[in-house]
C-alpha cells in the first residue's frame, strides 16, 4: 500500500464466487445440448439471489462474477436469460419433448451449510416447474462427493467456487 508503484495494483474486493450448476454430458439426459440450453433458460437466477438468498448474491452470467477482475457484464441472454417457454420449446425433437419421459436425475452437493441447500432447492424446483424434471437432491460428505465428481459418477453437480484470488486466472485455469 506504500509503494508508489505497486499501490496502484491493488484491487480491493468483497468475497467474490459462483455457484453453478455442472451436468456431466456422459450421462442421460445431459449428452443432448439442448436439454443443457433449456436447463440454462428454466433457472430464474434473479429470484435465488433476491428472494431464496435475501439479496446476498447477484446473478452470474459467466464463471467471472461480478466484482471480479475481469468480470464480463454481457449476461449473454441467448445462453442465460429466463424464459420458461423457450426452455421448454429447447426440448422439441428430443426424447424429452413437452417436459416428458425424463430418466431418474439427482442433483448432488457436497454439504456446506443452509444458503447452497436452500439455492440447489430453488433450482430443482425451477426445473420441475419449468420443464417437468423430477430431480432427487444428495448432499454429502466434500470429499467424497467431490472425487466422485472427479471420476465422473455424479450425474448432475451443484458446485461452488469462491475466489482464492482476484484473477481471472484462479477461476478460468484453475476450475476449467
Amino acid at each position: 500500500e506504500n509503494d508508489p508503484e505497486l499501490s496502484d495494483q491493488i484491487h480491493r474486493y468483497n468475497l467474490t464466487g459462483t455457484w453453478y450448476l455442472c451436468p456431466d454430458p456422459t450421462f442421460e439426459p445431459f449428452d443432448i445440448p439442448e436439454v443443457r440450453r433449456a436447463i440454462s433458460h428454466a433457472i430464474d437466477r434473479d429470484v435465488i439471489c433476491e428472494q431464496v438468498l435475501r439479496g446476498l448474491a447477484t446473478p452470474a452470467y459467466t464463471f467471472q462474477p461480478p466484482g471480479a477482475p475481469g468480470y464480463d457484464e454481457n449476461t449473454y441472454p441467448e445462453y442465460c436469460e429466463f424464459d420458461p417457454e423457450k426452455a421448454m420449446s429447447m426440448l422439441d425433437g428430443t426424447p424429452y419433448e413437452g417436459g416428458q419421459n425424463w430418466p431418474p436425475i439427482t442433483l448432488t452437493q457436497r454439504e456446506e451449510g443452509d444458503g447452497p441447500r436452500a439455492a440447489a432447492a430453488a433450482v430443482i424446483e425451477m426445473l420441475r416447474q419449468n420443464l417437468g424434471m423430477d430431480i432427487e437432491h444428495e448432499i454429502g460428505d466434500p470429499t467424497e462427493v467431490y472425487e466422485r465428481m472427479w471420476d465422473h459418477q455424479i450425474q448432475l453437480m451443484w458446485v461452488r467456487w469462491y475466489n482464492d484470488y482476484p484473477d481471472p486466472n484462479n477461476t478460468m485455469f484453475q476450475v476449467w
